[in-house]
């Protein structure tokens, strides 16, 4: 039986290699996945924590763009049929512009795909505050590619 995702069936979030629980840097942000039922957006949430601060004790920027990452694939694979036996969703391009610091102690981005072309998937993210105060615009380009081999452990 052939691993397909479908765009219109719920997204699970498949586990790491090796990591029962999901994503190990992941799981340390915190973050939660809430997929709108029958929507193209995709949202995630991150608590703002000392796990996602930088060296001046605020929002550490690669934080949020691995939470830009996720919420724009998140969205691209809602969007698009992808053979996970034989195909992977990679990021190949990203620009965040960083807007802002939170004013709450949660942050969601928001993804949703813009164009869907031959080759590249292109997306729009923002990341809001929970008091919607926005921090973060981002431009996401994926793209599926034949499946890899995983890296040795």
């Amino acid at each position: 039986a052939r691993l397909v995702h479908d765009p219109r069936a719920p997204v699970v979030t498949a586990p790491a290699r090796g990591a029962e629980g999901g994503i190990p840097l992941h799981n340390l942000l915190g973050f939660e996945v809430h997929p709108e039922p029958d929507g193209p957006i995709s949202r995630v949430t991150m608590p703002v924590r000392a796990e996602s601060f930088g060296v001046n004790d605020n929002l550490h920027g690669g934080a949020l763009a691995t939470l830009v990452d996720l919420a724009s694939a998140l969205a691209a694979v809602r969007h698009r049929t992808i053979d996970l036996e034989t195909e992977s969703l990679v990021t190949s391009d990203i620009h965040i512009r960083y807007l802002g610091q939170p004013r709450t102690d949660t942050v969601v981005a928001s993804a949703e795909v813009v164009r869907d072309g031959r080759q590249m998937i292109v997306l729009d993210c923002r990341v809001h505050d929970g008091g919607g105060h926005l921090i973060a615009s981002a431009d996401v380009g994926m793209m599926v590619v034949t499946r890899r081999r995983p890296l040795p452990s």
